[in-house]
């Protein structure tokens, strides 16, 4: 229903205005025979106006068409009510039509509040054709019908799980109502709305089948049900998911999940290769602040083929473990993610110096130790994930140094690197020459970042150690050193006193320098915003029963979302906080601040245990064959794709099909 115009009325208006139109047809004109003068005055009784307001417009109709009453044929209908003319205005006139005598001279005036549903318009431009003029005689309402507006309420749920129904209504400011809440018709409580237009009620999801919701708005005055609305939700009830978290230590979601009666599987990363049962029959994962680096490659792509084809829902909490700082960057698993691990803007580009140790002492080492090899895996593996724009060079050094690669960007650097690597360790160790010689190529480059990453076993002359000393002192360059070792041998590296631009890291689990290194230059490349940062709100979030004050972030990884994804929560400056999309089958959401010592906050807010769930319910599959599609090609060349819906008796998500070349 809409407020409707006055184009196509004939007139509209009291007074002098329905004085002529009802001497136009009183007035005799050339050729008319008719014997009446007749006025149809149709009354709005509906719901929508109150019974005062149609009084005083009785009163004011029976006041202008009194002079005339001598001489009109006056017929009152009453529609918009059961019993009336009507029960709609456009049925009222048509109804009028009908009762229309060609001959007599005819008029019709409609009290009503104007709001007319669009098939009016039509019937009035009919009536103005046939000479039949309209008078609208506006009807002010004192106040509004009480009426149930919406309910709100999951659309799925499991058994035993704590929902909220909103029940939403337009009642009058003057004057008491309530509303009650029936489940499959057993009652579940009443809420008063005095002064207010919204109920929230709790709810416990029975077992099986689905919840069908329906409400009842009472007059508390005289305990009529003045509204009644039936089947206003339907909650479908699936069984409970069993979910899969994979943290270091302790994850906050994971205790509260646990605490409200959840299934959880908490295992740490290196434990997944030992799962004793496919992925894919888990409703959803959760990594909470993992780093690509704390699995194999084979354990992500076993991950990431469950999200896409067995629809497994997951949750990727951030920290300072993940995204850009745990070496997402054109990972396997950043594949599915909707952001990527870079800055909403490009980023600045950076030179980049690796200076790497051949001399004999990084051969095979006391406990096994191959550090020429492990360097090189971990500078290819580092250097993967630098940018194109990016300037890197590289430069081997036993007692003397030579340049193998001069800074400077390329399509892929990691393949540069492996192309000119050195064959194997000889010879004693000085690092000076090394040193000067990325001084002099640093000195070149106009880069606002300036890195040099060293990779030795730490052997150094003592005079060398005096000089690296006063070099990491005077020279304005970000520096690591990555000291290869058996973790037994004193190293005479390790005495060097570093400032707050230079980090020593001893490694003597070798296995761990590709991620280590890559972590630590992915963590003087990533922006991390530290200042506390309140949420806004871009698209309302997967949640329901959320206050929209949400709480602020100690801090957060910077990332780019994907443009098909969708950001819900964003930072001062449009970073995606909050994002989802779908990935195949699957739906996956991101948190690039995390649910843990990033969000403190967030884990003392009042709707904590309200997100934890809502956000699992979001992504998680609680049937899969609710998910299953199954294409076929006909010999036609169609392709015909069935969706097995299983016991879902109410679908509110969309469905999307992309074909693929």
């Amino acid at each position: 229903m809409r407020k409707f115009g006055k184009r196509h009325l004939m007139i509209a208006g009291r007074g002098l205005v329905l004085f002529l139109i009802i001497a136009g047809l009183l007035l005799p004109g050339p050729g008319n025979e008719s014997e009446n003068s007749r006025v149809l005055v149709l009354v709005d009784q509906s719901d929508r106006v109150t019974s005062t307001a149609i009084a005083r417009a009785r009163e004011q109709l029976a006041a202008d068409l009194k002079p005339f009453a001598k001489d009109l044929v006056i017929d009152t209908f009453d529609f918009g009510k059961e019993g009336g003319l009507a029960e709609a205005v456009s049925e009222a006139l048509q109804e009028s039509l009908w009762r229309l005598e060609p001959q007599d001279r005819n008029g019709i005036v409609i009290a009503s509040d104007g709001q007319w549903e669009p098939e009016v318009e039509s019937l009035l431009s009919r009536m103005r054709e046939a000479r039949v003029p309209v008078y609208w005689l506006a009807v002010s309402s004192d106040g509004i019908r009480p009426r149930i507006t919406r309910i709100d309420a999951p659309a799925r749920a499991r058994a035993g799980q704590r929902i909220q129904a909103s029940i939403e209504a337009e009642v009058p400011s003057t004057g008491r109502y309530f509303v009650e809440l029936f489940s499959n018709d057993e009652p579940v409580g009443r809420f008063s709305l005095a002064g207010k237009d919204r109920a929230v009620f709790p709810l416990t999801v029975p077992a099986g089948g689905a919840m069908r919701l329906d409400v009842d708005l009472y007059d508390e005055d005289t305990g009529q049900v003045v509204d009644r609305l039936r089947a206003g939700a339907l909650v479908n009830i699936t069984s409970a998911p069993e979910l899969l978290v994979i943290a270091r230590g302790y994850s906050p979601i994971a205790a509260s999940l646990v605490a409200g009666g959840w299934s959880i599987t908490h295992i740490l990363p290196n434990e997944f290769a030992g799962l004793d049962a496919p992925i894919s029959r888990f409703s959803a994962l959760i990594l909470d602040d993992v780093a690509a680096t704390d699995m194999a490659a084979e354990d992500w792509v076993e991950i990431t083929d469950a999200v896409r084809n067995d629809a497994l829902g997951l949750l990727v909490l951030g920290g300072p473990d993940s995204f850009g700082l745990g070496a997402y960057r054109e990972s396997v698993l950043e594949q599915v993610l909707p952001v990527v691990s870079e800055p909403p803007e490009d980023e600045t580009p950076a030179s980049i110096f690796f200076l790497v140790d051949i001399s004999g002492s990084m051969g095979r080492q006391p406990g096994g130790i191959e550090g020429l090899r492990t360097a090189r895996d971990a500078i290819i593996f580092t250097a993967s994930a630098l940018r194109p724009a990016d300037r890197v060079g590289l430069i081997a050094f036993d007692v003397e140094a030579r340049q193998l690669l001069a800074p400077t960007t390329r399509g892929d650097h990691a393949a540069a690197i492996n192309s000119v690597w050195p064959g194997q360790a000889s010879g004693g160790t000085s690092v000076i020459p090394a040193l000067d010689l990325a001084r002099a190529a640093f000195a070149k480059e106009q880069a606002e970042q300036k890195l040099l990453l060293l990779v030795t076993d730490g052997m150094l002359k003592p005079e060398d150690l005096s000089e690296l000393q006063t070099w990491l002192s005077t020279d304005d360059l970000e520096f690591i050193a990555m000291i290869v070792s058996d973790g037994q041998t004193e190293i005479p590296l390790s005495r060097v006193e570093l400032g707050d631009r230079a980090t020593l890291l001893m490694i003597d689990d070798v296995i761990r320098l590709p991620a280590l290194m890559r972590k630590e230059v992915e963590n003087r490349r990533t922006a991390v915003v530290t200042d506390r940062t309140r949420p806004v709100v871009i698209s309302a979030p997967p949640v329901s029963g959320l206050s929209s004050d949400w709480p602020s972030l100690d801090a957060f990884v910077l990332t780019r979302a994907r443009p098909e994804a969708t950001v819900m929560l964003a930072g001062n400056h449009g970073e995606p906080l909050l994002a989802a999309w779908t990935a195949g089958a699957g739906r996956v959401v991101t948190l690039t601040g995390g649910l843990n010592q990033w969000a403190t906050d967030w884990l003392e807010w009042s709707h904590w245990p309200v997100l934890a769930a809502g956000l699992v319910n979001y992504i998680a599959v609680t049937d899969a064959g609710s998910t299953k599609l199954h294409t076929a090609h006909e010999s036609s060349n169609r392709l015909s794709i069935v969706l097995d819906t299983g016991d879902v008796q109410d679908m509110t998500d969309s469905w999307r099909v992309r074909l693929v070349p």
